[in-house]
């Protein structure tokens, strides 16, 4: 019976036997085509704003806890000034403020010793392309070799021990991409944003740094202890590197530290190229040439224009700390003097005291912007 029933059943179609390999191979091509597509479409559909990015990505600088995050803006120990520039944060916070961004990474070569990655940053806008291509080494160093024994080579490091280079674990090899994937794509994305935006988004950041350190000196002391501690440097090491004891540190000293801290703590810099900086006579990292203060006389006249710019509605007092600061250094008294700034009420009224007023402000406005304009700004009075 059973013989039978087996002997009655029809043989399978040949349909069922086609080749799977072409069929996943069309879905991969319009997934990929699908995709690209609709991101082309929403940026159609929604296009940059470049002064709703201006305003966003000053609006996050100044956020404290953005402004003094360790992966903002960072300045590490090369050469005699030192190297500065916007950390991995900034990178990421800028690429929610472009919006219309295409990221992706591919592995265009590995072996056993290392794999190389290419990131692809596509300005949907622009319909511009920025490759980056990194490198990520399967190898790691330890203070032991492994569990059998083994390891790859050995070095003398700083403090004169022996370190072991040995293959990397599949753990460690994740954060090696991550880390790396990420500044690549830093440098990349910085490239996008104009150059006077980054320079507003800086001084933005320095401004947020520097009130922190002059309205609370002994809890921004504090914080950078503990910060300095947990990258293993301790108050001597800090005050060896000053020359003298932290606690007498200026507000601007602070700010410079904080500035060698985000380098040390994302892996930019050493504690040894800073003390080996030092060691050389070279100016510390992160310090800034004095500056002068704005003098009283001075900013009193130039308070006027100020204060009459803002009334207009033609520059916010945050533009105006912005120009000021990029001319010489403000006292705490004279930011508050600025901050206080308010626009006018712009009625109707107003519109004969604007007009007669419209050029002296025009001119009071570049000067603010830029000092080797006066005279058009004269002429313009």
């Amino acid at each position: 019976m059973n013989q039978l029933a087996t002997q009655a059943l029809p043989a399978p179609p040949p349909m069922a036997m086609q080749p799977t390999g072409e069929t996943a191979s069309a879905f991969a091509a319009a997934t990929a085509k699908a995709t690209v597509e609709a991101r082309y479409l929403m940026a159609l559909r929604t296009p940059r704003n470049w002064d709703q990015v201006r305003r966003d990505m000053l609006h996050e600088c100044k956020r404290p806890s953005f402004a003094r995050n360790k992966s903002t803006w960072y300045r590490k120990p090369i050469g005699g000034q030192g190297v500065e520039g916007f950390g991995i944060r900034f990178a990421e916070m800028a690429a929610r403020c472009l919006r219309n961004l295409m990221v992706e990474s591919v592995l265009v070569f590995e072996d056993a010793e290392k794999e190389v990655h290419r990131l692809i940053v596509t300005d949907l806008d622009a319909n511009n392309t920025f490759p980056e291509d990194y490198k990520v080494s399967k190898t790691v160093e330890r203070s032991k070799p492994r569990d059998d024994g083994s390891y790859i080579s050995t070095r003398l490091n700083s403090q004169g021990k022996i370190t072991y280079t040995v293959p990397a674990e599949d753990e460690d090899l994740l954060n090696k991409r991550g880390a790396l994937k990420s500044k690549a794509m830093r440098n990349v994305l910085l490239r996008i944003v104009p150059g006077d935006i980054l320079d507003e988004c800086k001084a933005s950041i320095m401004h947020v740094r520097g009130d922190a350190a002059a309205s609370d000196p002994d809890g921004e002391r504090k914080a950078l202890a503990d910060e300095f501690a947990s990258v293993g440097v301790t108050p001597m090491m800090l005050a060896e590197y000053l020359g003298h004891d932290l606690a007498q540190c200026s507000p601007a000293q602070l700010v410079s530290l904080r500035d060698l801290y985000s380098a040390i703590a994302e892996g930019e810099a050493s504690w040894r190229q800073a003390m080996e900086n030092k060691a050389e006579g070279k100016p510390t990292p992160g310090k800034k040439e004095a500056r002068e203060v704005w003098p009283a006389d001075k900013f009193a006249v130039e308070l006027k224009r100020w204060a009459k710019a803002v009334e207009l509605l033609i520059k916010t007092p945050d533009d105006i700390l912005i120009l000021a600061e990029k001319r010489g250094d403000l006292t705490p008294e004279q930011r508050a003097t600025i901050a206080a700034l308010q626009p006018g009420a712009g009625g109707a009224g107003d519109s004969a005291d604007k007009s007669a007023t419209n050029g002296a402000v025009d001119g009071a406005t570049t000067q603010a912007t830029d000092a080797t304009t006066t005279t058009d700004g004269g002429a313009q009075q």
